[in-house]
């Protein structure tokens, strides 16, 4: 089943739900199992493929992509990010984004975000690095340019230097955190709010009141859990990356022809507001 989009101002669409490409283990070597995670969330039906610079992953992304030379380019859609521990620190954007290109065996990407707003004093300030991705832009390297981990402050640093505004905003989304604060200067400025960790609410505090609260919407609904959480975002407007080793799951987490009720969605939130948690940043 195919995720639904949303479109940018250019007509270009995004699909709302992105397969993450992160790891949590340290990295040293080349992951065959991690190729074939790839290769079986493209088998189920994922186009949208989220990467990073600090993940490591390309080239089992790329491995991935080429298996399927059946599914033209323009059916992808590639979201990539550049870490401030690597092309903002040493000054060079425009290299670190033609090595995550090589990696990946494609011309561009179609979304490229400055990974988080904390900035190594001896590279880029903030300023100079947006600068640097809307060159990025222009060249063609890549389709759109955003930011992830952003706050409001923060993005009002880039606006006020902007030659185009950044399209997509990625931050920590599930119901123990939700930055409404963030999500609406977004929505005020045109910003796509994108949410990473839509599942980590499962995982957490199992004993506390949200977990039956899912399981009762869940059994309304004839879904699971996890599709309620991703539903609980996409209502609200925002793209979600989310990911599973599963291939059941994988399936699952694209199966989301139901609707939630407002009362679901009020419920989760108010139910999640009463722990609130970061697990990043």
């Amino acid at each position: 089943m195919s995720a639904p989009f949303y479109t940018f101002a250019n007509g270009d669409k995004i699909p709302a739900i992105a397969f993450g490409a992160g790891r949590i283990e340290p990295k040293n070597e080349y992951w065959p199992h991690f190729e074939a995670k790839i290769k079986a969330a493209i088998r189920n039906g994922y186009r949208h493929i989220d990467t990073a610079e600090i993940y490591q992953t390309d080239l089992e992304v790329g491995n991935a992509l080429k298996a399927f030379p059946e599914i033209p380019r323009s059916e992808f859609f590639i979201t990539s990010k550049v870490s401030n521990h690597g092309g903002i620190k040493n000054r060079d954007i425009e290299g670190s984004l033609k090595k995550t290109l090589k990696e990946l065996g494609t011309d561009y990407v179609d979304l490229y975000l400055i990974h988080a707003p904390f900035l190594d004093p001896a590279g880029l300030t903030l300023e100079e690095a947006w600068a640097e991705l809307e060159a990025l832009k222009a060249k063609g390297l890549t389709r759109h340019i955003g930011v992830s981990n952003f706050r409001p402050q923060t993005i009002e640093k880039i606006l006020r230097i902007a030659k185009e505004k950044p399209e997509v905003n990625q931050i920590e989304i599930h119901p123990y955190n939700v930055e409404q604060d963030t999500i609406d200067f977004d929505k005020k400025h045109g910003i796509l709010t994108a949410g990473y960790s839509p599942l980590r609410a499962l995982g957490h505090n199992t004993s506390g009141t949200l977990a039956p609260l899912l399981e009762s919407i869940a059994t309304k609904h004839s879904v699971t859990p996890a599709q309620v959480l991703l539903k609980w975002q996409i209502q609200q407007g925002f793209q979600v990356v989310t990911s599973s080793n599963n291939e059941d799951r994988q399936r699952t987490q694209l199966e989301l022809g139901f609707t939630l009720d407002e009362s679901d969605i009020k419920a989760i939130t108010e139910e999640g507001a009463k722990n609130p948690i970061r697990f990043f940043g």
